[in-house]
């Protein structure tokens, strides 16, 4: 199985969560059909990198809908946290 990784951060527009980022990050991925093994590879006070398996075949295509009820955003690769 392939790891995937995606970066987030939270959304400034939005409303904001009574749990810190690590939390959200962890529970919307774990919340999406197919992922398993989510887990944090890096993290700051601004933003989490995530890498997770995912067992479906299909795509999951309500990926930012998703992080956003968690007001999360993703973030560019070039702007990843440091390890």
């Amino acid at each position: 199985m392939n790891r995937h990784k995606l970066v987030v951060k939270r959304n400034a527009l939005g409303q904001m969560s009574t749990n810190n980022i690590v939390t959200d990050a962890l529970n919307a991925m774990s919340e999406i059909p197919g992922v398993i093994e989510a887990r944090i590879e890096a993290e700051n006070n601004e933003q989490v990198e995530i890498s997770y398996g995912y067992t479906l075949n299909d795509k999951f295509w309500d990926t930012v809908t998703h992080l956003a009820k968690y007001n999360l955003v993703r973030v560019n690769w070039n702007q990843r946290p440091a390890s």
